[in-house]
């Protein structure tokens, strides 16, 4: 518990842990919606769009496949910092493209986008997690991995209630918006 104090008290920590959890609400939480967002536009098979759904998140895993595979030369051009603000402006984009995208595959391919612009901020996010606390590198990670689990989980009850109030393409254009100021926070500090 000490350790855990320790850590919280230092103000780089805390503004990881407030990003990361912030990512996974504005990212994550968009995807238990999918389906329906879909489903009411008219979009998808005999599933009712569950398919489709599924595509386009399978799509953001492998997004990182592709940031993998274009990091080595990213950091070497931009930087890790301005890598973030490119991240948050990738990821706003594909979340845009989600409120409007007018057929599946389009729909699907911005789940791709989408995943390259997440993995360019949240391995940067994970990186300087663990040179937070050197000495404390281990529990540093821990506190990470709960605040991204906490975003997780409140991500699509609070996208769900903008939703209620602004309909998807208003909650998604909110969560675009979000990640793109959460990307300039980062890469400016």
């Amino acid at each position: 518990l000490e350790r855990y104090k320790m850590i919280i008290k230092m103000p780089a920590a805390r503004l990881l842990y407030w990003a990361v959890a912030i990512e996974g609400v504005l990212i994550f939480g968009t995807f238990p919606w999918l389906a329906p967002v879909l489903q009411a536009r008219g979009i998808g098979g005999e599933g009712g769009a569950i398919f489709e759904a599924g595509l386009a998140v399978a799509a953001f895993g492998a997004g990182g496949f592709v940031y993998a595979a274009i990091v080595k030369g990213l950091l070497a051009r931009l930087g890790q910092s301005r890598m973030v603000i490119l991240g948050g402006a990738i990821a706003g984009l594909a979340l845009l493209g989600w409120a409007f995208a007018p057929g599946a595959a389009m729909f699907i391919a911005i789940g791709l986008v989408l995943g390259v612009g997440f993995y360019m901020i949240h391995n940067s996010i994970q990186t300087r997690v663990t040179e937070v606390a050197p000495e404390a590198r281990g529990s540093a990670v821990a506190l990470h991995a709960f605040s991204f689990y906490v975003g997780q989980s409140l991500g699509p009850i609070l996208i769900g209630l903008a939703i209620g109030g602004v309909g998807s393409g208003g909650a998604f254009a909110l969560a675009a918006v979000g990640i793109v100021l959460l990307g300039l926070r980062l890469g400016t500090r």
